[in-house]
């Protein structure tokens, strides 16, 4: 006997594994909510950007579109070489890179819950970032700073 459940069922054809490169570039935007929210279900999920300028509020963004029953999933993973972000009231010129990009995340509603500096077996840094919204009930992120970063 078949039972109908108004429960969504889980389709067992569902992606498990995405690891590509991708240009983001300007296509976080509300238009494009529902195709970052099908990507955010993805179980292992793992995007290449070295093209695109990222900032706080582009991760922000990014975090916020991803589908709420995606947050027992491991966070996804970004990769980028590009980042700029600023702000009018902050002045980083005495802070560290981790305290800087702490501040500048806080502002941008995020949350920084883990900072690593690598070298990788090629001998380049690598700044290792985990991020989540501050409300919180959504996917996190592993973000890495493929080069590095600096900041003015």
């Amino acid at each position: 006997m078949n039972q109908r459940s108004d429960e969504p069922q889980r389709n067992n054809n569902q992606i498990q594994l995405l690891e590509v490169d991708v240009n983001i570039g300007n296509d976080l935007t509300q238009e494009n909510a529902h195709s970052w929210k099908l990507i955010t279900q993805i179980e292992n999920c793992t995007l290449r950007d070295h093209e695109t300028y990222f900032s706080f509020s582009m991760i922000y963004t990014f975090l916020h579109y991803a589908d709420a029953g995606s947050s027992s999933l491991p966070p996804i993973q970004l990769e980028i070489s590009k980042f700029c972000d600023d702000h009018p009231q902050l002045n980083i010129s005495e802070m560290s890179t981790e305290d800087a990009l702490e501040a500048f995340a806080t502002l941008r509603g995020l949350i920084i819950y883990g900072f690593e500096q690598v070298v990788s077996k090629s001998g380049e840094k690598m700044v290792v970032l985990k991020i989540k919204l501050k409300e919180g009930g959504k996917r996190q992120l592993i973000l890495k700073f493929m080069h590095g970063i600096k900041l003015i």
